[in-house]
């Protein structure tokens, strides 16, 4: 009897912190699957990624010469650095998405739970762990991964902004709004009634 009330009481005091782990690794499980069973070459858009990610480790410079245009800078400097810590190895890359997407999914979580409630959350963020283009993008050498991540967590930090006015929320969600903001130029359009939302609030 005392060890069924024991398990009980544990359940209850770390029942959200298990959730999140099995989110997490349900995400990553998947994700990894799809990483792995990759193998078509970069094309389009993510050769310039990769060009200038290059040019950031190899010359210190963001530039790519094949391109009269550029780019946003966040992305390619996200690959940079697992480059640098690395080598040149793509799989580095696919595996850091993973991980940021399969974070995404918790986060899915934690802000349905706010907004609705739990059975919501679960339904919202297993829905997550099973999309396939989520999936699939962590593979992919283009922004959609890392931008949707950030898109969350902006949206997780204007609510967590709005129940609780703290330094510490407005900093990172001030961090999280630049680096979309340089993931994808077309994110500024929607800041002014982000700020809107924020002052009404």
């Amino acid at each position: 009897m005392a060890q069924a009330i024991n398990s009980c009481m544990f359940w209850k005091k770390y029942k959200n912190k298990l959730i999140y782990i099995v989110i997490f690794l349900a995400a990553f499980l998947f994700r990894l699957i799809s990483v792995f069973n990759y193998t078509a070459p970069l094309g389009g858009d993510e050769v310039s990624y990769n060009t200038l990610a290059h040019s950031i480790v190899e010359d210190g410079k963001y530039s790519n010469p094949n391109e009269s245009h550029s780019r946003p800078p966040v992305y390619p400097f996200f690959i940079s650095i697992f480059y640098f810590i690395f080598g040149y190895k793509l799989i580095a890359v696919r595996i850091a998405q993973a991980v940021l997407d399969s974070f995404l999914c918790v986060l899915i979580y934690k802000l349905c739970c706010g907004l609705f409630n739990r059975s919501v959350a679960l339904i919202a963020s297993f829905s997550s762990v099973i999309y396939l283009l989520f999936i699939s993008g962590v593979s992919r050498f283009l922004t959609e991964a890392l931008f949707t991540f950030l898109l969350f967590l902006v949206v997780f930090y204007v609510y967590k902004t709005k129940e609780k006015l703290t330094y510490i929320n407005m900093c990172i969600l001030g961090v999280a709004i630049a680096l979309l903001a340089l993931t994808k130029a077309i994110t500024i359009l929607f800041l002014p009634f982000l700020f809107l939302v924020l002052i009404i609030a």
